[in-house]
């Protein structure tokens, strides 16, 4: 069992209970911590040039930050981890 899979969504909403904005406590999970590893070239923002790895969620963590506990896609190095049939069937819509 992997217990780790739950830890980081749980800490950026510790971050939101004791008062930062959910902007922030994304920030400080993504942007500064690649920041902070000394990483920030590579990591940390979408950007042009960027390493990436993804996720898609059910909801807005702006307005509920445990909706980042709803992860409906994964993709890590490109590669569709999770969530491979809502990809697929997004590709195929019309808009």
């Amino acid at each position: 069992m992997n217990f780790n899979t739950e830890a980081l969504w749980r800490e950026i909403k510790l971050f939101v209970d004791y008062g930062m904005s959910p902007i922030k406590a994304i920030g400080a999970a993504t942007r500064i911590a690649a920041r902070a590893m000394g990483r920030g070239r590579d990591l940390g923002t979408v950007e042009p040039g960027k390493l990436a790895d993804l996720i898609v969620i059910q909801g807005n963590p702006l307005f509920d930050i445990q909706s980042l506990a709803n992860v409906v896609v994964v993709i890590k190095d490109g590669v569709v981890m999770k969530g491979a049939a809502q990809v697929q069937a997004a590709g195929t819509r019309r808009e």
